[in-house]
This record gives structure tokens, sequence and C-alpha cells, in this order.
């Protein structure tokens, strides 16, 4: 995080999503797992506007939920995301 240069809430959100994906090995996440990361290492809270802004902009994407079983909307870092996170 410190080698990156963090202006924006769309920016925590694609570093965290990319951290659950690369360093807990868990690609889906949902919004409050997202926030107790962040709250836990920045203090940072991220709204389901930023989250709606990512999914616009193709770097997130809303997993349906097959079984029924979730409660929650699960999401993940998308192939284009991750390009824009490592590429800044």
């Amino acid at each position: 995080m410190n080698s990156k240069d963090i202006k924006k809430k769309v920016d925590y959100l694609l570093l965290t999503a990319y951290y659950f994906s690369q360093y807990e090995q868990r690609p889906r996440f949902t919004i409050k797992q997202l926030n107790t990361k962040l709250m836990q290492n920045v203090a940072v809270i991220v709204d389901h506007s930023v989250l709606q802004e990512a999914i616009n902009r193709d770097f997130i994407e809303c997993l349906p939920d097959l079984t029924g079983m979730v409660g929650a909307s699960e999401y993940r870092l998308t192939a284009y995301g991750e390009k824009v996170l490592l590429d800044e």
C-alpha cells in the first residue's frame, strides 16, 4: 500500500480486493468484509456509490448468488481492475 499513490476511495477498494485475492486467496468479498479490512488498516469506509463506480468502470464485478445462501452480494476484482491497479 505504501508504494501506491492512493488518492480516491476507489483506489482503496481495488487495493483491498487485490489483497483479498492474492494474499488471502479469497477472490470473493462482500462490502462488509471490504470495509472491515479497510477500517482495521487505514480507517476508511467505502460506500455503495464507490462500489458502483468500480462496477461501472469494470474494475469490480458483482457475482450472482446461485445458491441463495450467501445473504449479501459478493464481488470480485476483474482482470481489468487488477491491470489498472498494477499499472498505476
